[in-house]
C-alpha cells in the first residue's frame, strides 16, 4: 500500500524521540515568529509552517535505452502568515495576484511567495536562518495585502460574506521517517529490466514513440502551527509509466498510457509489465486501424476506465467547495462546474451514492493514489458522504468557508502553484442495483434496438480532457491535449476528452468493431440524470500529479448521447519512418 505508517498519539508537548533538526528549527523559529510586529501594525494571529521532505529516485527508458536516470533530494518550505483575524485576514483577496504570503494564493497580498530551499543536509542553524527569512518576508506581504483587502472590500456585502479561515484542534503525531528499501545494485537491476522492457518496442513499426518510467519516492512531511499542531509523517510510492504513440493511416497520433502504484520496488522489473506493453500496443494499433465514424446518436455504455474518467471530468472539481474571491462579483470554474449551489438536489439518478475517503488504502488490493494521513493544513481527512439517494448532501472543504459549509474535511491539499483547495482524495462511486457486465452489455443492445440503431456504442477509455489537466495530469498527457485543441476543431476546451477506444456493439449478435475519430457534443453535469444503468463492479483509476487522487467508479449506461466526427486537419503522415520500422 502506499503507506503502512501507524499513526503514533503523542503529548501534546515536544514529543520525545530521536532528534529531528528539521521538526526542532521549525518549533522553535515559529516561538519568535509569533512576535512578529512592524511598527503599529498587528502582529500575525496564525502562522503556518509547511516541510515537503522528498528522496526521488526516477528513470525513463524508450525503445530499449535508458534516455535519463537521476537521484535527487529537495527539501522545501512554504509559510502561511495571516493578519487580521479569523473573519477577516489578508487571505484570498480579489486584487493583483490575490493571497501569496509564501503559499501560493495564501496568506499574503500580492507578490511573490511560493516555497523556497532549506538545506539539503537539515542543518538546524540554517533551516532556522532560511524560516526567519521567509517568514519575516511572509508577514510583510501579509500586511500590504490585509491593507488592500480592507480597501478594496465592498462594504455593503461585508455582513453576508463568510470568515476568511477557521480554526481547527491542534494535532500532535510524529511518525517514522518513511525511506526508501533498495540498493544501489537493486537500482541497477531496474535499470537494466527497463531497458529491456522498452527493447519490446523495436518490434513494432506502428510504434512511432513511447517510454517506460520508473519512480521511488520517499517524502517526508512537516506541519508546524501557531495553533499548536507539530505533525510528521511520511510515505513511500514506488510507480510505474507505461506509454506509447501510434499514428493513423491520415497522419493523426493517438496516445495512450497506463499508471501503476506497488508496495514493493520489485514490481519494476515485473514480468506482467511486457504483457501489459504489448496490450497497450495492441490496443492502440487496433484504433489505428479502425475505421472512421461519421458521427452517432444513441445509448453509449463506459465501462473500464472511462467511466472514472467521465466522472473525474464532471463532478471531481464541483464537489470540492470553493471560496469566491474576497471583492464578490461573478464566480467562474474551468475544467468542471461548481455544484455548491446543488446541494439538496438531485444529480444522479435515485440508486447512486457517492463518498470520499482519503483514509482508504487499497481496494481490492490495489493501491490507491488519493490516500494520505493529513492534508496540507496539518487535518486528518474524514470519510464524507457526498451523493446519498441520488442528491448531493455535503461538499468536499478546506479550512477556508464558504457560503453554505465551514469546517474542515481535510480535503486541502496543495497544487503546482502552491495554492492550497480542496480537492478529491479517493471518490468511490456505487450503484445499489448494479448490474453484471453481460447484463450491462444486453442492455446497451436492447436500447440500441429500441431506438431503432444497428448498433450501440462503448467506450473503455478517453483521451484526457480539460479537468483531468486542472487536477494534475502528466506532461505527456498535457502535450496530447494541447495538440489536439491546435489541431483545427475551435471552440473551448471540453472538460471531457475524446473517446479513445471506441467499440460498435451490434444489435442483432453482440458482436464487437473498433471505431475512432468523434468528439463529445455537450455533456455536462445535467446528462449524468440520464444514466439508465450502472454495473455491479467497480474499477479504479488512479491519478498523479501534485495531489494525486483514485476514483473508484462502476461502468454506466446512457440512454443518449450525440457524438460527432473530430474535424482535425493537423495531421500529416510521416515522410520517414522510424529507424526501427525502416528494417535496418
Amino acid at each position: 500500500m502506499l503507506s503502512a505508517l501507524l499513526l503514533l498519539v503523542l503529548s501534546p508537548f515536544f514529543p520525545a524521540q530521536e532528534d529531528d533538526s528539521v521538526l526542532r528549527a521549525l518549533v522553535d523559529e515559529l516561538e519568535r515568529s509569533k512576535t512578529l510586529k512592524l511598527d503599529d501594525m498587528d502582529v500575525p494571529y496564525y502562522i503556518q509552517y509547511s516541510v515537503n521532505d522528498v528522496e526521488t529516485w526516477q528513470a525513463e527508458f524508450s525503445f530499449g535505452g535508458l534516455s535519463s536516470s537521476s537521484m535527487d533530494h529537495s527539501c522545501s518550505l512554504t509559510t502561511d502568515v495571516r493578519v487580521g483575524s479569523w473573519d477577516l485576514d489578508n487571505s484570498n483577496s480579489g486584487g493583483g495576484f490575490g493571497g501569496f504570503g509564501g503559499r501560493g494564493w495564501r496568506g499574503g497580498g500580492r507578490g511573490g511567495g511560493g516555497s523556497v530551499s532549506l538545506p539539503e543536509d537539515h542543518d538546524y542553524a540554517a533551516i532556522r536562518h532560511a524560516v526567519w527569512l521567509a517568514s519575516d518576508s511572509a508577514y510583510k506581504r501579509a500586511i500590504e495585502g490585509y491593507a488592500e483587502k480592507m480597501a478594496s472590500l465592498d462594504e455593503s456585502r461585508n455582513e453576508d460574506r463568510p470568515a476568511d479561515f477557521t480554526p481547527s484542534e491542534p494535532i500532535v503525531k510524529v511518525l517514522p521517517l518513511a525511506t526508501l528499501s533498495f540498493t544501489d545494485s537493486d537500482w541497477q537491476v531496474s535499470l537494466e529490466k527497463g531497458a529491456q522492457l522498452t527493447n519490446l518496442m523495436n518490434g513494432y513499426p506502428q510504434v512511432v514513440d513511447g517510454g517506460f518510467r520508473i519512480s521511488a519516492r520517499a517524502t517526508n512531511h512537516y506541519i508546524v502551527s501557531s495553533e499548536g499542531t507539530q505533525i510528521r509523517h511520511g510515505n513511500v510510492q514506488y510507480t510505474m509509466n507505461l506509454s506509447v504513440t501510434v499514428e493513423t493511416p491520415e497522419g493523426l497520433r493517438l496516445s495512450d498510457s497506463q499508471r501503476w502504484l506497488s508496495s514493493s520496488p520489485a514490481s519494476f522489473g515485473s514480468p506482467l509489465l511486457r504483457s501489459r506493453l504489448v496490450s497497450l500496443v495492441e490496443s492502440l494499433t487496433t484504433t489505428s486501424e479502425a475505421p472512421l465514424l461519421e458521427g452517432y446518436t444513441g445509448p453509449v455504455l463506459f465501462d473500464d476506465i472511462a467511466a472514472a474518467q467521465l466522472f473525474q471530468a464532471l463532478l471531481a472539481r464541483g464537489i470540492a467547495a470553493q471560496p469566491g474571491q474576497s471583492g464578490g462579483g461573478r464566480r467562474r470554474f474551468s475544467g468542471g462546474e461548481n455544484l455548491e449551489r446543488m446541494v439538496g438536489k438531485r444529480l444522479l439518478p435515485t440508486p447512486f451514492a457517492m463518498w470520499d475517503d482519503p483514509t482508504a488504502s487499497e481496494y481490492r488490493g490495489i493501491p490507491l493514489a488519493g490516500h494520505y494521513l493529513f492534508d496540507s493544513e496539518g487535518i486528518a481527512p474524514e470519510k464524507v458522504e457526498l451523493i446519498k439517494d441520488g442528491k448531493l448532501e455535503a461538499m468536499l472543504m478546506a479550512r477556508t468557508p464558504t457560503a453554505k459549509f465551514s469546517g474542515s474535511t481535510g480535503h486541502g491539499r496543495s497544487g503546482r502553484s502552491g495554492s492550497i483547495r480542496a480537492t478529491i482524495g479517493n471518490l468511490f462511486v456505487a450503484h445499489s442495483n448494479g448490474l453484471s457486465a453481460e447484463e450491462l452489455t444486453e442492455a446497451l443492445r436492447a436500447t440500441a434496438e429500441m431506438s431503432g440503431l444497428e448498433y450501440g456504442l462503448r467506450i473503455s477509455a478517453l483521451t484526457p480532457g480539460m479537468a483531468s489537466m486542472m487536477s494534475g495530469g502528466n506532461m505527456r498527457d498535457m502535450r496530447s491535449f494541447f495538440q489536439r485543441q491546435r489541431g483545427g476543431r475551435g471552440g473551448s476546451p471540453s472538460p471531457l476528452g475524446d473517446p479513445l477506444y471506441v467499440f460498435k456493439v451490434y444489435v442483432e449478435d453482440g458482436h464487437e468493431e473498433p471505431v475512432r475519430g468523434l468528439e463529445f457534443d455537450a455533456i455536462s453535469v445535467s446528462s449524468l440524470r440520464d444514466i439508465l444503468f450502472a454495473g455491479s463492479e467497480q474499477v479504479v483509476w488512479n491519478q498523479g500529479g501534485t495531489s494525486s487522487s483514485s476514483i473508484i467508479a462502476p461502468a454506466v449506461l446512457f440512454e443518449e448521447l450525440d457524438l460527432y466526427a473530430i474535424e482535425d486537419d493537423s495531421g500529416a503522415e510521416s515522410n520517414l519512418p522510424a529507424p526501427h520500422a525502416r528494417n535496418q
